[in-house]
């Protein structure tokens, strides 16, 4: 039965988050003339890339190296070949699992040195590089790259961002550089993804190619906030003026990030959450007994947000709140408690990530709670 509820809630999460509307002009936050709705608006009517639950596209948040999976395996009709899961922090209830197997058999992902997926990692721009030109197998040319840093670019990935450009997939920032470091947020990926599918319209399936030793691809960095004054250059000329007027848009404020959490059992033990980047908060859950139940969490953010959360193995964490600067209740915590479910019952899950977004000032970011046993 718990397991039918969590198959059931990974269904509901992945028609929620990749839901597909008819064009990029359903989305509320993107207009004919914004930087990549073209781009965007190709790929949805593929069924490649869809929108978030509230009808946004969110263009500005980061991709996840899960989601980047998700629309390979659209884009190139991808299966899995293999039973195996040689990652141990990918779960098979996952949403993304079977379409993240699929780009790893295809050898579109790695992976790291330590046998590590990263699911929910944000992708850079380096190792963007690198999958899709093993995904649609690009090959070198003799084109002279003239990107200002590739000496920044890790060794794993130099070949491939030079082979992106020559094949015209990118021509760097406005100021000459490729910026590998940096985070690819939805709507870079689908300008880069709709440039390499229409210069390969034939291309299906790669053949799997073995990793080389030595060169696992990197973990991202903590990435610095995306500079929308910079984006990426379209190859086939300079970004059409959106209407209404020339000149570019004020850069946003900052978005809000988490800066504390909590959880509080029903006995009134209070549980405080590692956060890390803003974006990621743990909960150690691993000293209380079986028959613990929670009643309460805080979360504190520095702007005011929508928190949205998706997923969840023994209960509906579907659930959207508003959050001001400052510390609030959480909604999730108390969904729980609600629920009266006790920890044992989350316990036979294992450790489980709950994904969601936090939305503020325009901008949308990835965030998760991980809750670890």
């Amino acid at each position: 039965m718990k397991t039918a509820m969590r198959l059931l809630l990974a269904s509901v999460l992945i028609l929620s988050l990749f839901a597909t509307p008819a064009s990029a002009a359903n989305f509320s936050d993107m207009k004919q003339g914004d930087f990549g709705h073209s781009e965007v608006t190709a790929l949805v009517e593929k069924s490649i890339i869809g929108g978030m639950p509230n009808g946004t596209f969110a263009p500005r948040a980061n991709v996840s190296r899960a989601d980047t999976a998700i629309m390979f395996t659209r884009a190139l009709g991808l299966t899995r070949t293999s039973s195996n899961n040689p990652f141990r922090d990918t779960d098979r209830a996952a949403y993304y699992f079977n379409d993240a197997m699929a780009a790893v058999d295809a050898g579109i992902f790695t992976g790291d040195a330590l046998q590590r997926f990263n699911p929910r990692d944000t992708l850079t721009r380096e190792q963007m590089a690198s999958v899709i030109v093993r995904a649609y197998n690009l090959q070198p040319t003799s084109t002279q790259v003239s990107l200002n840093d590739l000496n920044a670019v890790h060794q794993a990935h130099i070949d491939d961002v030079r082979t992106l450009a020559q094949n015209g997939i990118t021509a760097g920032r406005a100021n000459g550089n490729y910026d590998p470091k940096a985070p690819v947020t939805r709507v870079e990926f689908a300008i880069f993804l709709d440039r390499t599918i229409k210069q390969n319209p034939d291309v299906g399936a790669p053949t799997p190619t073995p990793e080389q030793p030595g060169t696992p691809e990197q973990p991202a960095p903590t990435p610095d906030p995306e500079d929308p004054t910079n984006p990426e250059d379209p190859v086939d000329g300079p970004e059409p003026t959106p209407p209404g007027g020339g000149g570019g848009a004020p850069a946003p404020s900052e978005p809000s990030v988490i800066t504390a959490a909590s959880l509080t059992t029903a006995n009134g033990t209070t549980i405080t959450g590692s956060v890390s980047n803003g974006t990621t908060v743990r909960f150690n859950l691993s000293n209380l007994p079986d028959s613990t139940t929670f009643r309460s969490g805080t979360i504190s953010v520095t702007e005011a947000a929508t928190l949205t959360t998706f997923d969840g193995p023994v209960a509906d964490l579907d659930v959207t709140q508003q959050l001001k600067a400052g510390e609030n209740n959480l909604t999730v915590a108390e969904v729980l408690g609600n629920a009266q479910i006790q920890l044992g019952t989350i316990r036979l899950f294992g450790d489980f990530t709950l994904p969601g977004t936090l939305t503020s000032n325009g901008q949308t970011t990835n965030v998760q709670v991980i809750f670890q046993f």
